[in-house]
């Protein structure tokens, strides 16, 4: 003899259960997307704001610098502000992404934001990335760096002895990015760390013409150091990159 015996009390409790599981699995995703949006932007903006391109991102060996003939300022609009992005070299590399760094986070605007020239310097360039080339992005070295960021500086770490001075001055740079349209910033939000990325463009100097006035000159070469003192030390100097291309998971921005 078969006997059903119907308990709505465990069906409901069961239903409770798995809502209940539902809602913290809903949260969780939110706030993860929260705190990492990339993640959900790679889903979307390919497909909005890029276009497919063939073939297969090969690291390079060396970052390419070609002179420009006639250079134009180029007025750029951020924070409701007009910079003179300068060009001065012709710039493109293929490299891994070690670090990136966004300064659009609300951590970040709380962290930076009460200094005025950070803030709108940050809406004109709202990601720094550092980028790998050449034999730094082998794995047996890359694995050995823990890379790091401070405002608008990479830093890294690695065991005594195991980086050669030549491969840091020579493959690895850190980039403040300045997106030549909506497409390139789009792009920028969907970089994540370890990824190969294509990025072109100009290296620039930077002229805020507005209060608070500054200007910002970026390196051109490798092993370049600014002439002033940054917390009693000279700094070397990074890459500002007006960006006009970024090619990344077989899409193409620009």
């Amino acid at each position: 003899m078969l006997l059903l015996i119907n308990c709505p009390e465990m069906s409901k409790s069961s239903d409770l259960f798995w809502q209940g599981v539902l809602k913290y699995i809903t949260i969780g995703v939110l706030v993860f997307l929260f705190f990492y949006p990339a993640y959900m932007y790679r889903l979307i903006y390919p497909y909005i704001f890029a276009k497919p391109v063939a073939g297969k991102l090969q690291i390079s060996n060396q970052d390419y610098f070609s002179d420009l003939n006639n250079p134009q300022d180029i007025p750029v609009k951020a924070s409701k502000m007009t910079f003179i992005v300068s060009p001065k070299v012709r710039y493109a590399v293929t490299g891994k992404v070690a670090y990136v760094e966004r300064y659009s986070t609300l951590w970040e605007k709380f962290a930076h934001g009460h200094d005025l020239s950070h803030s709108i310097y940050n809406d004109l360039s709202p990601l720094d990335l550092t980028l790998v080339y050449g034999s730094l992005a082998n794995k047996d070295k890359y694995s050995l760096i823990n890379f790091d960021h401070e405002y608008r500086t990479a830093k890294l770490t690695y065991p005594r002895n195991a980086i050669s001075h030549n491969d840091l001055i020579n493959y690895l740079n850190n980039y403040h990015i300045i997106p030549a349209n909506k497409r390139i910033r789009h792009a920028l939000d969907t970089i994540l760390t370890d990824d190969t990325i294509y990025i072109e463009g100009y290296l620039s100097d930077v002229t805020a013409i507005e209060e608070p006035r500054f200007i910002l000159k970026t390196g051109l070469r490798h092993n370049q150091w600014h002439e002033e003192l940054y917390g009693g030390n000279y700094a070397p100097m990074c890459f500002v990159l007006y960006t006009t291309k970024i090619i990344i998971n077989h899409r193409v921005y620009e």
